[in-house]
């Protein structure tokens, strides 16, 4: 169960945030997560919010990445003077907030023999 940008759904922020820690808890117990211990870790200068999760012997990592919360990823074929027009994500990021970009990368990784996080939504 994706989780989706409540930001966007609403104008009231606490409206908005209180959909998203609904939609956290669903998408959780969905993952088979939902009883585990989180415990918030350092941000990485983004949009993005990390908790370490525990559940008995089981360790893992939620990151929670708001779709609409960053500007949109820089087009491939874009550039140097594009990407300054287009901001900051545009010039140091090409992937922008594009999570599959991230998935893949694992993926990647893994398929070179290499460690990388394991996926579970």
């Amino acid at each position: 169960m994706p989780m989706t940008n409540a930001r966007a759904e609403s104008a009231n922020p606490t409206e908005a945030a209180a959909r998203r820690a609904d939609e956290r808890r669903a998408f959780l117990d969905a993952a088979g997560w939902g009883a585990a211990i989180a415990l918030p870790m350092a941000g990485d200068a983004s949009t993005r919010s990390y908790e370490r999760l525990t559940l008995g012997d089981r360790r893992a990592v939620l990151m929670n990445a708001p779709p609409a919360a960053e500007s949109a990823a820089c087009p491939p074929d874009a550039s140097p003077a594009e990407r300054r027009r287009l901001g900051y994500n545009a010039m140091a990021r090409l992937a922008g907030p594009n999570l599959n970009a991230f998935t893949a990368i694992a993926g990647a990784l893994r398929a070179a023999g290499l460690s990388a996080p394991g996926i579970y939504a």
